[in-house]
């Protein structure tokens, strides 16, 4: 992980001298100025890219992990004397949604949109 690191640090310092030889050739900016705001600029805006990522590439994972052990029991609800209705209303989407549900209880069908949201939303 510091090799990929410090290599994708050489390969975009790399880049952005390309990019100021560029800027002051063809564009006829002063390569000096040019190279000077990006060496002081560039750790700030790399460590910041890292640093989004890494919690980015963080909340991705977590979410993949709760939707993989979704269970309607670790659920929160805002008032739990709902949570019945909220079952029932489950209940009667997944009898709709599915033909071969049409005769189950309401734990089995409570069971098969568990697995359903583990299968289907990935």
């Amino acid at each position: 992980s510091q090799a990929l690191t410090y290599w994708t640090l050489c390969i975009v310092a790399w880049l952005w001298d390309l990019w100021t030889v560029f800027c002051g050739r063809i564009l006829q900016f002063e390569v000096v100025h040019l190279q000077l705001a990006l060496q002081c600029f560039a750790p700030f805006i790399i460590g910041l890219s890292l640093v989004t990522s890494r919690y980015w590439g963080r909340q991705q994972q977590s979410t993949l992990n709760y939707i993989r052990t979704f269970s309607l029991q670790d659920t929160k609800c805002a008032v739990e004397s709902d949570r019945e209705l909220i079952y029932q209303n489950i209940a009667l989407l997944m009898r709709a949604s599915d033909s071969e549900l049409q005769t189950e209880d309401q734990a089995t069908l409570l069971k098969a949109f568990e697995h359903r949201v583990r299968t289907d939303v990935l």
